[in-house]
């Protein structure tokens, strides 16, 4: 990606915007979410309680805008993040993860005095805790045993399609799932093995 390009949504890009992000973007660390409960009597260290996940992360951007339909798409960009739901976003800075956002402050719009048709968006998104790879890597198993590797440090939840038909055997760690009749293709939840959709 060049410096400064972004896709937000899959679908809307910097350059369709003639848009591009002016700082290195200041991502924070997911904070853990756990509690300390430092008031029992006679213990000399707090009772650590963990809630196995993490809080949003933030992001800072602060992002030009170029030419006469400079306002419009600034308008553009925010609607696509006011849907209600999380939105994939990917930008220059970590090209290789996808990052799934929303809009959580008002944003500023500043115009500079020495141009007509150019606008600053400073905006925070709060972005779920992990990033995702991306793209994502596909692997077309044939043989009837394979390893896949997750490509990262943490759980992964991986997408998962099997196309074929008869009795199929899918293990995940320990957990195994038991397919059978005829399927054309079948997608299965994360690591959990419940079937999303079938055909």
């Amino acid at each position: 990606m060049e410096r400064g390009s972004f896709v937000l949504g899959h679908q809307l890009t910097s350059d369709q915007l003639n848009a591009r992000i002016l700082n290195y973007p200041t991502i924070a660390v997911p904070e853990r979410k756990m509690t300390l409960n430092t008031s029992p009597v006679g213990i000399d260290r707090a009772i650590l309680f963990d809630d196995g996940a993490y809080n949003n992360r933030d992001i800072q951007l602060i992002i030009g805008f170029e030419g006469k339909q400079a306002d419009s798409n600034i308008q553009k960009f925010l609607s696509v993040l006011d849907t209600g739901k999380y939105i994939d976003f990917q930008m220059y800075s970590d090209p290789d993860y996808t990052y799934q956002v929303i809009r959580q402050s008002t944003g500023t719009i500043a115009r500079p005095t020495y141009s007509d048709g150019y606008r600053e968006l400073t905006i925070m998104l709060s972005a779920a805790p992990y990033r995702y790879v991306a793209p994502t890597q596909t692997e077309t198993i044939t043989t009837l045993i394979s390893t896949l590797v997750n490509p990262t440090n943490y759980v992964a939840n991986p997408y998962i399609k099997i196309v074929g038909s008869g009795s199929i055997t899918l293990t995940i760690n320990v957990t195994s799932s038991m397919l059978q009749g005829r399927l054309n293709w079948i997608v299965l939840c994360k690591t959990c093995g419940i079937p999303m959709a079938k055909s």
